[in-house]
């Protein structure tokens, strides 16, 4: 069985990265553009996406940044529990002897 969950940033690691978004705005807008130019512009740019995606997330309380994850259950998977499950199966005569021993024989030597 698969569980999907939304991982996503507390509302304190978003306010510090909006803190640290807007030190890195400040830094691009009066010493990286001046310097280096069109790369201070990219860099200012980067800094302003990072800042409000934060702050959205830290005062909306909605997040733009989190990411889903699928985790599979290793015991549903467990051979010991497929062997559990077509030893059932044959018991109230779903499948055949035949398929239960072919089955039982591919569980057994993928251990």
């Amino acid at each position: 069985m698969k569980k999907k969950y939304r991982i996503q940033p507390s509302k304190g690691s978003a306010f510090i990265g909006m803190i640290a978004g807007g030190i890195f705005c400040f830094i691009g807008l009066f010493l990286v553009i001046p310097i280096f130019g069109f790369f201070g512009v990219v860099w200012t740019i980067f800094a302003v996406i990072i800042t409000f995606s934060n702050g959205y997330t830290y005062f909306k309380g909605k997040n733009i940044m989190g990411q889903h994850i699928i985790v599979y259950d290793e015991y549903e998977n467990s051979s010991e529990n497929r062997l559990n499950e077509i030893k059932k199966l044959y018991d109230e005569g779903l499948i055949t002897k035949y398929e239960y021993d072919k089955k039982r024989k591919e569980i057994i030597d993928k251990i």
